[in-house]
């Protein structure tokens, strides 16, 4: 915020700022460890989710049988960029443990190729064949209801093993969505354990497929966490709230 002067020196930028924005607290620790900056001048504003675009009440129960077909079952999505650093095959183990164990359910994955970048999506297809997922695991590419398939889902995974922030978890959240999310990055920050989601390690399908578990055999968890996230997603990561801080931060008044 209020960049007021660059210069190149021996091949380094050096920038002298007004305020800087981090995302979330452990974004700010590690700006101010590889960055030349004053902590009075580093502040903490999170993204923030349209609670109009996102919210329980878009629920739609043409889109769970869309999703969902004859079977019956818990509704489990990922909304990602299809690219190897995602970590989609390992939500693709986990499912296939999930299947061994004859658990009801359908895993849909939203998003589309990372442009300049593809490929990942028939690695993808290949490895739902040689697991033998086909009726448990769809591609269904990009959507532009996001909104509503997000809050028609029983359960949001976030398999990403390090993200700064991870914005489809708050909107999730504010969609009455409960969340699994992994722990790398900024994630710690915004889900608290077994509170408004379950955190699980990166990249390790095992423990993620345990939490998939928790999450399909018990409803009253999944409403717990769905609960707590909606509540979480009102009171820090609403958009107009969050507007509010940046505008005072930068001095506008509105």
């Amino acid at each position: 915020v209020g960049v007021q002067k660059k210069d190149w020196l021996h091949g380094k930028l050096y920038s002298r700022v007004d305020r800087l924005v981090a995302l979330t607290d452990i974004h700010r620790r590690n700006l101010l460890t590889n960055l030349p900056i004053r902590e009075q001048n580093l502040a903490v504003i999170p993204n923030a989710v349209d609670l109009r675009r996102f919210n329980p009440s878009l629920r739609s129960e043409s889109l769970r049988r869309e999703f969902l077909g004859a079977e019956q079952g818990v509704l489990i999505g990922v909304v990602s960029r299809i690219d190897k650093g995602k970590g989609l095959l390992e939500v693709l183990e986990a499912a296939e443990i999930l299947k061994t164990q004859g658990l009801a359910f359908r895993l849909i994955i939203v998003g589309r190729e990372t442009i300049g970048e593809e490929g990942m999506l028939e690695v993808l297809r290949n490895d739902i064949a040689r697991r033998q997922l086909a009726k448990h695991v769809f591609l269904i590419g990009h959507r532009p209801d996001i909104g509503a398939v997000t809050a028609s889902l029983d359960l949001m995974v976030m398999p990403s093993p390090s993200e700064t922030f991870g914005r489809v978890l708050i909107e999730a959240m504010a969609s009455g969505t409960a969340v699994i999310a992994s722990s790398g990055g900024g994630v710690a920050d915004i889900i608290h354990h077994e509170t408004d989601g379950l955190l699980v390690p990166p990249l390790q399908p095992k423990p993620l497929a345990e939490a998939m578990q928790r999450c399909i055999r018990d409803r009253d968890l999944r409403n717990k966490l769905a609960a707590g996230g909606l509540r979480a997603a009102q009171d820090r990561y609403d958009q107009k709230k969050l507007d509010r801080e940046l505008y005072a931060l930068m001095g506008i008044q509105v």
